[in-house]
């Protein structure tokens, strides 16, 4: 086995995430801190994309925060992501990408 091989087992056996969610879903995301990894850090949005793939993903959350959109990505991969969690899920998303989004309102993609 070449240290490819290894390294990408080693990856898949550390998997704790449980990704039970879709686009459209209400996600918060604990990262910890690359300078104080004591201090956590929640950001909860809407997933407007998740992207799966052999190393766990990334997820693209949108939220509105002091009046301005704020989207960021998330490799589930991650070591800094210490927990997922799916907050709530709205019924009549039939994307799978929901990029449409942006061009809406802000009140649509606000999470409370």
């Amino acid at each position: 086995m070449n240290l490819i091989q290894l390294l990408r087992s080693e990856i898949q056996n550390k998997k704790v995430h449980s990704h039970d969610f879709n686009a459209g879903d209400v996600v918060t995301i604990k990262t910890s801190s690359l300078v104080n990894k004591k201090r956590k850090q929640v950001f909860k949005g809407i997933c407007i994309a998740y992207k799966k793939n052999a190393q766990g993903g990334t997820i693209l959350l949108r939220n509105v925060i002091a009046g301005e959109a704020v989207e960021q990505t998330f490799p589930l991969s991650s070591a800094f992501i210490t927990e997922v969690h799916k907050v709530a899920s709205k019924t009549k998303i039939k994307k799978s990408k929901l990029y449409y989004i942006r061009n809406k309102p802000m009140s649509h993609s606000r999470v409370a």
